[in-house]
């Protein structure tokens, strides 16, 4: 096959020699133009030519997240709804694995590892290498300053620990990529083996992803901060490669090393990768910023009125997806104490409290829902309101008894309470109907039916100390997050408990 596709190649290209020098002849500038920028023997050739398109390319990306982020509400409210998502997958161990992974991007390690690697590219007679290393560490970092001093983000309310300055851009994901990426670069240039350039590539890539994912699950940098500081950082790692190829075509004079040293090269380079790591070992063994206090809503506003939550034009009426898109609206609020009487009501009256999203019970849900069995407190898809994933998960299962099919709610606690100081909750309801794509769910599309069972329920096993109906939005018909439709009366219940 491979042979026939091989023949078929070359009679095309014998086709359209004539037509090419043809044209090569009426337009030599455009034709020595395309020669030169695509020649291999020159770094002003096809180098250059890779080099520029990259910078360039990156270059735009980065100036269109800048745009973004001070100008574009959607990209502010995912950024919001993926930190609050976030949070829900956090736990003791795995902040403590990411704080060992997040001091890889910290300045004092960064730059001892650049020391360690200048002082190998000097045992090497490297000096390109050293003087791009250089110019793209600092070069990084200034342009990171420079953007947290221009935009003036401020960090996340929920991060694990408090940062100094300001969010936008990261720091830790540009310097993991212009200094780890340049490693690679650097490592891929000297080893003939493609295995190994493969093998060092491929761990250099992981690292930079792990760095920067670190910052989104210690949740001290938005999503957009770390995506600007990747392209910040390949802004860097592109006038680096630049750099080093441009010298590759020049000759180099190289200042000699001294004797003692030629003669021990590998040890001299061993001792300071070692020195590297032991340095890098010690600071996060040690490295233990003091806990952030995670944002909550003690100091919430007063309404004077619950109705006054949906005539407000100021509160968001309607859940949104992960990316921001609008979906189910607030079918109603509940007025209790505190978290503990909305709980207990709601157990009262034949429902569970569904668990959190963690690897354990994504793995029993999944084995439930493969084996049509029943997990009451199986963990549900996180959905948003003001930017918030939800607080609380309640579902009951059907007659079917099965994990694929189940009523279930989800409660968001609002930053209001009544004057007398009882707190506002707000709630949607859905009836899962099957399995979908064997990740998720689909939903029935009569959202209201759902509403009122769950006030039956709520009604028939606790004390209501009034439930009335309100207009909330125009009746519509809508879809979720995976696509389901539904439809509304757009009213809404508002329920007091006793």
């Amino acid at each position: 096959m491979s042979g026939i596709i091989k023949k078929i190649f070359i009679e095309v290209r014998k086709s359209l020699e004539p037509e090419m020098e043809r044209l090569a002849e009426n337009y030599p500038v455009v034709f020595g133009f395309l020669k030169k920028r695509l020649g291999r023997n020159h770094f002003s050739g096809l180098t250059l030519t890779v080099l520029l398109v990259s910078f360039v390319y990156v270059l735009f990306l980065f100036i269109g997240v800048i745009d973004a982020v001070l100008d574009s509400g959607l990209i502010i409210a995912a950024d919001a709804q993926i930190s609050n998502l976030l949070y829900l997958f956090r736990n003791e161990k795995a902040v403590d694995f990411f704080l060992w992974v997040t001091v890889f991007g910290k300045l004092e390690v960064a730059l001892f590892f650049a020391l360690a690697a200048v002082f190998i590219f000097w045992l090497y007679g490297k000096k390109d290498y050293i003087l791009a290393l250089v110019l793209g560490v600092a070069g990084s970092e200034v342009f990171v300053f420079l953007g947290k001093s221009v935009v003036h983000r401020p960090r996340p309310l929920n991060a694990v620990y408090s940062e100094n300055y300001y969010s936008f851009p990261s720091g830790h994901a540009a310097i993991s990529i212009a200094l780890f990426g340049f490693f690679a670069y650097a490592a891929g240039r000297e080893i003939k083996s493609w295995k190994k350039k493969i093998l060092i590539y491929s761990a250099a890539v992981s690292l930079v992803a792990l760095i920067g994912f670190s910052r989104l699950y210690l949740d001290v940098h938005f999503l957009s901060d770390v995506w600007s500081g990747y392209l910040l950082g390949g802004l860097w790692l592109v006038s680096m490669i630049t750099f080093c190829e441009w010298s590759s075509f020049r000759e180099k004079i190289i200042p000699p090393v001294p004797k003692s040293f030629s003669a021990n090269k590998k040890t001299f380079a061993f001792a300071s990768v070692f020195l590297a790591v032991a340095f890098y070992s010690v600071f996060a063994f040690y490295y233990r910023p003091a806990p952030n206090k995670i944002f909550d809503l003690t100091e919430a506003k007063k309404l004077d009125n619950p109705v006054s939550f949906f005539s407000n034009d100021l509160i968001p009426k309607y859940t949104k997806t992960l990316g921001g898109r609008r979906q189910e609206p607030i079918s109603f609020i509940i007025v209790a104490d505190d978290d503990n009487e909305l709980i207990a009501a709601i157990k009262k009256s034949g429902w569970f409290l569904a668990d959190s999203i963690n690897f354990a019970s994504i793995k029993k849900i999944a084995g439930a829902a493969l084996l049509n069995e029943n997990y009451p407190t199986a963990p549900m898809t996180p959905s948003f309101w003001n930017s918030r994933v939800n607080d609380f998960g309640f579902e009951k299962p059907t007659d079917k008894a099965s994990v694929r099919e189940r009523h279930h709610i989800r409660f968001w606690k609002t930053p209001f309470v009544t004057d007398e100081g009882r707190r506002i909750y707000a709630g949607t309801a859905s009836l899962d109907a099957g399995i979908k794509w064997g990740i998720t769910h689909t939903i029935d599309p009569a959202i209201d039916v759902e509403r009122d069972y769950f006030l039956d329920d709520l009604g028939s096993a606790v004390e209501i100390s009034m439930s009335y109906q309100v207009a909330s939005v125009d009746p519509e018909m809508g879809v979720n997050f995976s696509g389901d439709p539904f439809f509304t009366d757009g009213k809404a219940y508002v329920i007091i408990l006793q």
